[in-house]
């Protein structure tokens, strides 16, 4: 068969197109053999002109001639977007999926960080969080993985990966509760003494050794404890002896250590400060009263089962006392061994004297007084009381002993006006109380 010159040329492009294609796909070559037809070069071929579409080429000048001889034939220039992908495994670093990187700085160039490893979790500047590691070294302060609890801290371990650790001797801990001057000491716990860190934060100095208390700072283990008996403040391991001489001195309208305690006695104050021991001691609060210099301080617990009970040695009573903990707490009643002196829920008193224990001696009926205290969401009563609706019938609650309790029983058996009556409760419900009638 016989070609024009300009097209066998064409014809052996062709062939050798279709052969290479047949070599890449692996199927054998599929020629048609081109009829004995020519075509006009300046008419559109009939797949243009059944589709009704012009050949744009025609606008650069080139034919149509070119093209309908390669218009069945497969494009031998390679996918370049595929060449552009990264290989699968760079892939599967970049998403995080493959630790064992290339090279940590192959995406980064001249914005290499280096502050953590790419692609591993590290700690966050304040050691509260584990946080992503970003390509180039950056810290994705936004991408937690794990926030650390309560005095904990985070670290990087031998291996280089971060985890959370609780917080050890000589650690700026992120809840170390209050601020505080540089430079000062304290107490923590009864046995964990602190130093104000420059940044005015409470790190620990660990714990005293050998059952020591933490007194201002710092760990003593000579002296009086709480509970025993002494003269001056220097005697006790706390440095403070209540009704001592010194005390005294500076309390002179303190009543209570002139009428009732004979002696002094050691203890550690202020609680609130230097936390007392929880099994053996607990936090009395005399804010509530006028006795004590309105202060708080602790007293022992230890040897008190029972309300009535004898402790220190048989000098002293069990008597549950006003405490919390800290200004901001509830205020409840726990066991204490107590000297004497003051009065209880439901005993009478003297209102100018300010011995009723709950803070309150009320006034009723064929002048009968009775001690009482307010009570509510923040404050809770003794065991022989209930918190319920005050008798004058305004909003608060009061704190008024049962009427089977003590000493509501022997008062209803001998004096006039004081008389069982059924109160609303703070809360919810009634309960029968001892009260005294209205004046």
């Amino acid at each position: 068969m016989h070609f024009p010159p300009h097209r066998s040329w064409l014809f052996a492009l062709t062939l050798a197109l279709l052969a290479w294609a047949a070599c890449a796909t692996g199927e054998g070559p599929r020629v048609s053999v081109p009829q004995d037809v020519e075509e006009d070069p300046g008419t559109t071929s009939d797949a243009d002109a059944e589709d009704g579409v012009e050949d744009p080429s025609d606008e650069d000048g080139v034919g149509d001639d070119a093209e309908d001889d390669t218009h069945d034939t497969e494009d031998p220039t390679p996918d370049t977007d595929v060449a552009d992908d990264p290989p699968e495994e760079t892939r599967d670093a970049v998403d995080g999926d493959t630790e064992d990187a290339v090279d940590d700085r192959q995406f980064c160039d001249d914005t290499w960080v280096g502050i953590c490893r790419p692609r591993r979790p590290t700690c966050s500047r304040d050691r509260t969080k584990i946080i992503r590691c970003g390509l180039c070294g950056e810290e994705l302060t936004g991408s937690v993985v794990q926030t650390c609890g309560p005095r904990e801290l985070c670290e990087l371990d031998g291996q280089g990966d971060a985890r959370c650790r609780p917080c050890a001797p000589g650690d700026t801990c992120p809840d170390d509760q209050v601020q505080c001057e540089a430079g000062t000491r304290g107490c923590l716990a009864w046995n964990e003494p602190f130093e104000c860190a420059p940044n005015g934060v409470k790190r620990s100095l660990g714990n005293c050794a050998g059952g020591a208390f933490c007194v201002a700072g710092a760990c003593v283990g000579s002296g009086g404890r709480t509970g025993d008996a002494c003269v001056s403040h220097g005697q006790c391991l706390g440095n403070q002896c209540v009704c001592g001489e010194e005390y005294r001195a500076a309390n002179p309208t303190e009543f209570l250590c002139f009428r009732d305690v004979a002696s002094g006695f050691c203890t550690r104050a202020p609680c609130f400060e230097q936390p007392c021991h929880p099994d053996r001691e607990v936090c009395v609060d005399f804010a509530e009263m006028t006795r004590f210099d309105s202060d708080n301080f602790c007293v022992e617990r230890d040897t008190c089962s029972r309300p009535g009970a004898s402790c220190n040695g048989g000098r002293w009573r069990c008597t549950e006392l006003p405490s919390r903990s800290n200004p901001g707490e509830r205020l409840v009643w726990h066991l204490g061994c107590w000297p004497g002196g003051l009065r209880y829920h439901g005993e009478s008193c003297e209102p100018l004297t300010g011995d009723c224990i709950g803070g309150r001696c009320v006034r009723g009926g064929n002048d009968v007084t009775y001690c009482t205290s307010d009570c509510g969401a923040e404050q809770t009563c003794p065991t022989n009381s209930e918190c319920v609706e005050n008798p004058a019938g305004s909003n608060r609650f009061q704190c008024l002993v049962r009427s089977d309790a003590s000493p509501c029983v022997e008062r209803l058996a001998s004096e006039i006006g004081i008389v069982p009556t059924t109160r609303r409760l703070f809360g919810g419900g009634s309960a029968s109380v001892c009260a005294p009638t209205r004046p």
